[in-house]
């Protein structure tokens, strides 16, 4: 039952419920299947004080844009493809715990 508001990981809880069964109040926000990702980035702010950023990771797919690094194309790439993944599976997810059809999904 949602009261108020069950938007992106509270729906995607609230899609436990059984299929034809999650119930919500007349006015509560319910749905928004959607992946959000954000950081800032201080690596010019850095340089411009003289300040170098050394960072260390096992691969380019870990943390491919942090705050500190020099953000790269790649990088943006990697950071953009790990959400379009979630999102996809997020999706999925609803339409399995939902019993909805895919296509009704965006």
């Amino acid at each position: 039952c949602v009261d108020t508001v069950a938007a992106s990981g509270g729906y995607m809880i609230a899609c436990q419920s059984s299929p034809g069964r999650l119930f919500a109040a007349p006015f509560a926000a319910v749905g928004s299947i959607g992946v959000i990702a954000q950081t800032v980035n201080f690596h010019e702010t850095l340089a411009n004080y003289g300040a170098k950023s050394i960072v260390f990771k096992s691969s380019e797919a870990k943390a491919p844009v942090g705050s500190i690094g020099e953000v790269t194309k790649e990088g943006v790439a990697i950071f953009q493809k790990t959400v379009d993944d979630m999102h996809a599976s997020f999706k999925q997810f609803v339409v399995e715990s939902r019993g909805i059809n895919l296509l009704d999904i965006d």
